[in-house]
C-alpha cells in the first residue's frame, strides 16, 4: 500500500514533501513509483503537484477531480462514462 511510507518527509531543514495520492501505477494496482506530493512550505498561492502527470497546480487538480466525480483520470479517456461521471459529480460544489 502506498501509505506504508511516511506521508510527510523532511527533505532539508526547511522543506517537507507531503504525499497526497498514489501514482498512476499504484492506482491501477501495479507496483509503481513515488506518490504525488507537494513540496512545503510554498511561497505561492497555489502549489505544483510533483510526480503527477503534467505537474498540475493543486487547485486545478482539485477542480478537475470534482468535475469528474473524484476520478480525474477519466479526463484522459475519449470514451469516459459520462453518465456515470455526471451521477458522481452532481452534488459536488464548484471550487
Amino acid at each position: 500500500m502506498w501509505l506504508s511510507h511516511p506521508v510527510a518527509r523532511q527533505e532539508s531543514d526547511d522543506v517537507f514533501t507531503l504525499a497526497i495520492a498514489p501514482d498512476d501505477l499504484h492506482k491501477a494496482n501495479i507496483s509503481g513509483g513515488a506518490a504525488y506530493h507537494l513540496a512545503l512550505p510554498n511561497e505561492g498561492a497555489d502549489v505544483e503537484i510533483d510526480n503527477a502527470p503534467g505537474s498540475p497546480l493543486f487547485v486545478a487538480y482539485l477542480r478537475l477531480s470534482f468535475a469528474y466525480g473524484g476520478l480525474p483520470g477519466f479526463a484522459l479517456l475519449e470514451d469516459a462514462p459520462t453518465q456515470w461521471i455526471a451521477a458522481l459529480a452532481k452534488d459536488l460544489l464548484p471550487l
